[in-house]
Formats: C-alpha cells, sequence, structure tokens
C-alpha cells in the first residue's frame, strides 16, 4: 500500500509501472476553493433567510445582511491569514497508461480515464494541465520541468478524438 511519504515532488515512475507525485496547489485553485465553501455558506444563509422572512417579517433582516457580512468577512481573513501565498494545499498524483488519479483521502480519489477525455489543455503559467472529461474538469498540477512530460503521457495515451489546447 502507498502512503503518503511514497509521494516525491517530481514526478517519479515506479516498478509497477505507475508514475506518482505531489504538487501544491496554485493560489488561483486555493480562491477557487474558498470561494466554493463562501457560495455553499451563502446558499445556507439565504435558505435561513427565506424561512426567517416568512416566519418574522421583515424585521430579520439586518440580522440576515449581518450574519452574510461575518461568515463572508471570516472566510477572507481566513484566505488572507492562513492560506494566500503559502501553498498549503498539496495534491498527490497517480498516473498510468489508463488514467490519472488525484489522490486525497480514500473518499476523495478522482480517477480521470484518459478514454472518457474530451480535451487537455497545457496551463504553463499555472505549471498545470487542465483535463475535462464525461465526469467533469480537473486541473493536474506538476513541476515545470515535468510538465510536458505529464502532458505528453496523457495525449499519448488518450484517443485521437481529444482536443488539445496550449494557453
Amino acid at each position: 500500500m502507498v502512503t503518503y511519504k511514497d509521494y516525491p515532488a517530481r514526478v517519479t515512475r515506479y516498478e509497477d509501472g505507475e508514475y506518482r507525485w505531489e504538487c501544491a496547489v496554485d493560489q488561483e485553485q486555493e480562491l477557487g476553493e474558498i470561494m466554493l465553501a463562501m457560495k455553499i455558506c451563502a446558499g445556507i444563509l439565504i435558505a435561513l433567510a427565506i424561512y426567517g422572512f416568512f416566519l418574522s417579517g421583515k424585521g430579520f433582516l439586518p440580522y440576515l445582511l449581518a450574519a452574510v457580512a461575518v461568515v463572508f468577512g471570516i472566510c477572507g481573513l481566513f484566505w488572507l491569514l492562513v492560506l494566500k501565498g503559502k501553498g498549503r494545499f498539496v495534491q498527490r498524483y497517480e498516473m498510468t497508461d489508463e488514467y490519472i488519479r488525484f489522490v486525497g483521502t480514500e473518499k476523495t480519489m478522482m480517477k480521470y480515464e484518459f478514454k472518457d477525455l474530451i480535451y487537455v489543455r497545457l496551463l504553463r503559467a499555472r505549471k498545470a494541465i487542465e483535463l475535462k472529461s464525461k465526469k467533469g474538469t480537473a486541473v493536474a498540477f506538476t513541476d515545470p520541468e515535468d510538465l510536458l512530460m505529464v502532458r505528453d503521457h496523457i495525449i499519448e495515451h488518450s484517443p485521437a478524438t481529444v482536443m488539445v489546447r496550449y494557453d
């Protein structure tokens, strides 16, 4: 069984033919995840607002606005003080000739099979490769020196119908 200690910073091929590496997620990805959390909180607050409005009328609105401001303020401060520029989110990857797997905990593994890919986009500025498949979109981050090798491996094992984009 592979442990987190077995994931090097550079793309490394193991005896079983699998490539493994880990890389810090960039700030744009971090901000996107924080914004997703804020949108979920806002959705919950809006649902509570509708519920509260029907129960108590217009007197509930100032409390709702205060709660929204507090939630967004806490999320924003958390991102600025704790996460911004720290590269705290480290993603681990496994790649074979059939798929690339984004490894988190056991419940958060995502596997993108190359046969299901719609397009592959090289994002040089972000040191990443964007994969779009039938399941959704994912971004794989690599060391800049390994970026082209990973992209070429994905394209080589994907169907000929996969669109390749360069940014």
